[in-house]
C-alpha cells in the first residue's frame, strides 16, 4: 500500500485474522516495496536471518537479507519467551506469492 501522508510504499504480512505480522520499512517506489516482498520470501526461510531485539520492555524480531540490511519487523511481544515460542517466524517461513 502507499501511504498518502509520507507517500511512500509499504507492505505488512498478516495473518489468517488479519492481524499484522511483520512490517517494512517505507520505500519510495512500488517496485521496491515489491522487491522487499521477494526479500522476505527468500530469506524467511533461513533462521540466521533473523534476530530478536528489547525496545523498552518490548520485544519483536527483524528479518535481514543476506547483506545485514533489514528487510522487516514483527509486531511486539511482552517477553523475549513469547517471540521464541510465536508461531510468527513459523508463519514467515511459509510465505508465498
Amino acid at each position: 500500500f502507499k501511504n498518502e501522508d509520507d507517500g511512500e510504499f509499504y507492505f505488512h504480512y498478516n495473518d489468517a485474522g488479519a492481524a499484522a505480522l511483520l512490517y517494512s520499512e517505507g520505500y519510495t517506489a512500488g517496485k521496491s516495496r515489491d522487491n522487499g516482498i521477494r526479500s522476505v520470501i527468500k530469506n524467511g526461510v533461513l533462521a540466521e536471518r533473523y534476530e530478536i531485539k528489547e525496545e523498552g520492555g518490548e520485544y519483536y524480531f527483524t528479518l535481514k537479507a543476506g547483506n545485514r540490511q533489514e528487510i522487516a519487523r514483527s509486531r511486539n511481544f511482552g517477553s523475549k519467551e513469547e517471540v521464541e515460542r510465536s508461531k510468527v517466524i513459523k508463519t514467515v517461513n511459509t510465505i508465498s506469492i
